[in-house]
């Protein structure tokens, strides 16, 4: 009697043993992250961020039930969610709502949530349905709206980055000067506006307007015609610490007037950025890795793409030209330039270069008189060109730089610089030189190249001091472009070789197989009809 009571008591505690573990997830819990990169287990920079939250943080996802009975992601968002929240330790905490019932909906969408339209078949009817999918994440009285969500694989980078924001109460920002006079952001630059606004604040700058510190990053696009007065505030911004990009080659295409290209004369911008370490040159570097031109048609209301074929005047980079140390680049999405000039690093005290981008080594340089209409193709091989080699496309500088305005005077004029005292010398900042601003512009939609937006991104994640962020945001990045052989000789044996493969010798294996099964059976049967036993063969001897 003693030792059933004895079992019954032991049976009792570790059952009460399993219900308190159950209850208590935010300390046990188990998971297994199968994906090759990890991309659902919770980073060392969030587990690393949640130790720094003095106060509590609340999540609220808000998420239509139908939306959950029409796809599994909402279900995969809640584990991500409950995951997140229990590496926290209970600094975060996690609600979902459903916003469609009640009287929710209008307070909601005050918050920055709003439905979101779906197309549903259900029963051979289509139909369409408003589904909320979006975050509010609240630390002490400030909010931050995510609208909308639905990609578990970048929903940690988006929670990690918008929590560190909050807990440093500062907006996150870029600015943007467009160098063109005849170019505007929200119509050239759409693209990348959009892009950008993903993660954030966008403010466009006019050339000569001045950049207050609370920018940390500013991003140049072209500008090879801007004055020397017009560029004080870009230098003092940079001697005050600030982080810029620079875009912007030697020469300028016309994409209005038939492609005519031409050669950029005496420019106070590229004599600037000579002063910090770069030389940008006036050639065109043409590329035998190069992506297809194409043009856009018309085809009953939507459009259709006609490519003609290999524009070796826009440079597709590969994944083995690009720097592997940098996080910028480290998982490479993709980049194609189109009509770059080539880069040469010439030093600078005080700074260091990382080539980031870089051609092939197939590439070679066309001097002026430029032919880029697609249309009369220069060759693709390049072989013939002197000039063939690998040239520097993009890098990123550190380090402290010196004004190219020092002495307190603009060059070229007799007036003293609109600034009390000019900043001769910055303190530790960093710095992208890009040989182009074409490819930031909508023509990556001629390209096909909608992933030079997400490097500009990186590239400005890492500018912003936020370059931890990076090994989040870039784990599941792959270059999905078929550009690993270049070869054409090589690449024919190889479609030759899979062709035969699949041709020829899986269905001579099939044959094959299908013969030695054939044969096995046979020799079964006929033991079968021997009477269970294969006749010995006698060994007669001479």
């Amino acid at each position: 009697m003693n030792e059933a009571r004895r079992e019954i008591a032991i049976l009792v505690l570790a059952v009460i043993v399993v219900i308190l573990i159950a209850m208590d997830t935010t300390q046990f819990f188990f998971r297994v992250d199968m994906t090759e990169d990890k991309i659902f287990t919770i980073s060392p920079v969030s587990r690393t961020l949640f130790r720094q939250i003095p106060q509590e943080v609340h999540i609220t996802y808000y998420v239509s039930d139908r939306l959950k009975s029409l796809s599994p992601v909402p279900g995969h968002i809640v584990d991500l969610l409950e995951e997140y929240a229990a590496y926290s330790h209970g600094r975060i905490k996690v609600t979902v709502v459903d916003p469609s019932r009640g009287q929710a909906a209008d307070a909601v969408q005050r918050l920055g949530i709003v439905p979101q339209q779906m197309q549903v078949i259900q029963q051979n009817e289509q139909s369409v349905a408003e589904v909320y999918s979006g975050m509010v994440i609240e630390y002490l009285n400030r909010t931050i709206a995510i609208p909308f969500v639905f990609n578990p694989e970048t929903l940690e980078y988006s929670l990690t980055l918008t929590i560190r924001r909050i807990l440093r109460n500062s907006p996150a920002t870029v600015g943007i000067l467009v160098g063109d006079p005849t170019k505007r952001l929200d119509k050239d630059y759409s693209m990348l506006d959009e892009q950008l606004g993903l993660s954030f604040t966008v403010r466009e700058f006019r050339p000569g307007e001045t950049i207050p510190l609370e920018v940390p990053v500013l991003v140049v696009l072209g500008g090879t015609g801007l004055t020397a007065r017009q560029l004080v505030p870009v230098d003092q911004f940079i001697m005050s610490g600030g982080h810029v990009l620079f875009a912007v080659k030697g020469l300028r295409v016309e994409t209005t007037r038939r492609l005519n290209a031409v050669v950029v004369g005496s420019s106070p911008l590229l004599a600037m950025l000579e002063s910090y370490g770069v030389k940008v040159g006036r050639e065109m570097v043409l590329d035998r890795s190069a992506r297809d031109y194409r043009l856009p048609q018309f085809v009953f209301g939507s459009i259709k793409w006609m490519v003609l074929g290999k524009y070796p005047e826009w440079v597709s980079i590969l994944p083995q030209d690009v720097s592997a140390s940098n996080p910028i680049t480290a998982r490479f999405p993709g980049l194609d330039l189109l009509w770059p000039s080539d880069l040469r690093f010439m030093g600078s005290r005080g700074v260091t270069a990382e080539l980031l981008v870089e051609s092939t080594k197939d590439a070679w340089l066309m001097k002026p008189p430029f032919t880029t209409d697609p249309f009369d193709i220069v060759g693709l091989d390049g072989s013939s060109y002197p000039t063939k080699g690998q040239y520097a496309l993009a890098y990123a500088l550190s380090g402290r730089f010196h004004s190219w305005f020092a002495g307190g005077r603009v060059p070229g004029s007799g007036a003293e610089a609109p600034y009390e005292r000019l900043l001769t010398e910055s303190p530790a900042t960093r710095m992208i030189v890009i040989g182009d601003y074409d490819f930031a512009s909508n023509l990556m939609q001629f390209s096909d190249s909608a992933y030079n937006a997400l490097f500009l991104e990186n590239a400005v994640e890492w500018l912003s001091s936020d370059s931890d962020l990076l090994a989040i945001k870039t784990r599941n990045f792959h270059d999905l472009r078929l550009t690993h052989i270049q070869d054409p000789a090589t690449r024919q044996r190889l479609i030759f070789l899979v062709e035969a493969l699949n041709v020829a010798l899986i269905p001579l294996l099939l044959l094959a197989g299908g013969a030695a099964r054939w044969y096995f059976r046979r020799e079964r049967m006929m033991i079968a009809r021997a009477g269970g036993s294969r006749p010995r063969v006698r060994r007669l001897d001479r």
